[in-house]
């Protein structure tokens, strides 16, 4: 059967679309693959001084238990789609060992994940959510993880707890990691130049390089949502205070400047604010400060004393946004044709599949039950401000947020 004029002309405008389109997305530099930025604030957790992992929201509400336990748990560390939390523990009993464990966000579930007589702590996930980075002192074992020379090192493992690998090999302290929101470096305290300073390594351990030179203890590393900051915390000024800084090292800021003593910087998923441990009003407490360090204000405050503070981000589902970026554009019309024929389509690690019914058939912005190129159609009609065919009743539109899967 011959194609008519008019079924041409349209075949070749949608293939000459289609070939604009993925010039568009090849020639696109790439975005990484990092959590829920720009996303929604979670629940915070943190420390108590008896060794217990809680959380609450940030408007202070909520407070609940997590860890439960009567050994030591503590610095918590978010999954990048908040739905698990690292923590460091003491529970196995082992003379001054610590392992790694992991949980689901409401304290179930569980798991142990090292299995060695050292002390495992401080983890940090990899923005993908498939890796966790840790400093352990298993190639050393000195147990104070505070002082300059005892030998700790990085090391990251599958999140499941398999194919532990050392990134770190220096006589010194290397420890408390922070992984990049790209999933391209790892940014870490080191003692190995005589005094705590922080460094900079790709994921793959290679090119560590210095980035802060102050004969004061610089420390506990933690990357902005965004990627252009580093928060950290220093005694450079007598007491310690929170600075920011740029991931080359330059452009360093003090944002606490109080005589209290301020530490465990933790930002928010949505980059605007962080959460930080302070003594400012007696006993340390959690506080929270807007990014630029003002507008400090206390989070809870109850007896003893509260540390370590880690904020869960909450992936944001949009209509139409297949890469999870909180924005509907020609990218997202370009993943659904991929979709459709066959090809991988161009998404954060933590946004859920195309056609996932998880997230109500992800991608099927027309609600008929399967994701094809008449989504990326009207995706781009929308994208253009042109008016969409009209969707069922009760179908989301494109451009407003979905249920969370």
């Amino acid at each position: 059967m011959k194609m008519s004029s008019t079924a041409r002309g349209r075949a070749c405008a949608f293939g000459l679309l289609f070939l604009v389109l993925l010039a568009a997305f090849v020639l696109a530099p790439a975005r990484g693959t990092q959590g829920a930025y720009p996303g929604a604030n979670g629940m915070i957790a943190f420390d108590r001084a008896d060794g217990e992992v809680d959380s609450v929201e940030a408007d202070g509400s909520h407070l609940t238990n997590l860890s439960q336990s009567s050994a030591y748990d503590g610095q918590a560390a978010w999954s990048p789609d908040g739905t698990k939390v690292a923590f460091t523990s003491a529970r196995d009993g082992q003379t001054g060992g610590y392992e790694i464990y992991v949980m689901n966000a409401d304290g179930t579930n569980q798991t142990r994940l090292t299995v060695n007589h050292a002390i495992d702590a401080k983890p940090s996930w990899s923005p993908d959510g498939t890796q966790i980075a840790f400093m352990s002192n298993r190639a050393g074992g000195c147990i104070d993880w505070w002082s300059v020379s005892c030998e700790y090192d990085i090391f990251v493992m599958n999140a499941d707890g398999t194919n532990v690998q050392r990134l770190t090999d220096a006589p010194h302290n290397d420890g408390f990691p922070s992984w990049s929101p790209d999933g391209e470096k790892i940014a870490f305290a080191s003692g190995r130049d005589g005094n705590f300073e922080i460094y900079i390594m790709n994921a793959d351990g290679t090119q560590q390089t210095r980035l802060t030179n102050d004969p004061a203890f610089d420390s506990k590393p933690e990357w902005s949502p965004d990627g252009r900051r580093i928060a950290f915390d220093t005694d450079r000024n007598v007491n310690f205070e929170i600075y920011t800084m740029n991931p080359e090292g330059g452009e360093l800021t003090n944002i606490t400047n109080n005589p209290a003593e301020d530490g465990f910087p933790a930002w928010s998923p949505d980059g605007t604010r962080i959460a930080f441990n302070s003594d400012r009003d007696g006993d340390y407490d959690i506080w929270l400060m807007r990014a630029d360090g003002s507008d400090p204000t206390p989070l809870i405050n109850q007896p003893g004393d509260d540390f370590t503070p880690a904020w869960q981000p909450v992936l944001i589902l949009i209509q139409g946004d297949t890469d999870c970026d909180m924005d509907v554009d020609s990218v997202d019309a370009l993943n659904i044709y991929l979709f459709a024929a066959d090809l991988q389509p161009r998404q954060s690690a933590v946004c859920p599949d195309i056609g996932s019914v998880v997230a109500s058939l992800f991608g099927d912005v027309d609600c008929s039950g399967q994701v094809d190129t008449l989504d990326g159609l009207l995706i781009l009609r929308h994208v253009a401000g042109l008016p969409a065919s009209p969707v069922p009743s009760g179908c989301v539109a494109i451009g407003e947020r979905l249920s969370p899967p």
